[in-house]
């Protein structure tokens, strides 16, 4: 029987943005009582984040490896991911998600 309490370990993961207030991360779960293993999924809202621990209306996420292209994505914008804490910069993570993409043509 699986522990409703454990955190769940969340790889892969993104901060994705529904709208203004919804801040959510995508990634792929290992060990959520609902879904198999390493299928792409979309947390609840962010409620919480206490280091590498995410809590969401339902669950609480343990945050091990980040999506590569999302990090960069992240470095070139001048936000740092602190490995003890990726989400200390979760409010400049949304600001940055929120401006409009800038195209080339």
């Amino acid at each position: 029987m699986m522990d409703e309490n454990k955190p769940v370990r969340i790889e892969q993961w993104m901060v994705v943005l529904f709208g203004p207030d919804v801040t959510v991360l995508r990634g792929r779960p290992y060990g959520h009582p609902t879904y198999p293993d390493g299928k792409e999924v979309w947390t609840s809202a962010i409620k919480r984040v206490d280091g590498l621990l995410v809590r969401t209306k339902r669950r609480t996420y343990q945050l091990g490896q980040i999506d590569e292209a999302y990090r960069l994505l992240m470095e070139q914008h001048g936000i740092g991911i602190d490995p003890a804490n990726p989400l200390k910069d979760l409010e400049r993570m949304r600001q940055l998600l929120l401006q409009p993409a800038v195209s080339d043509s």
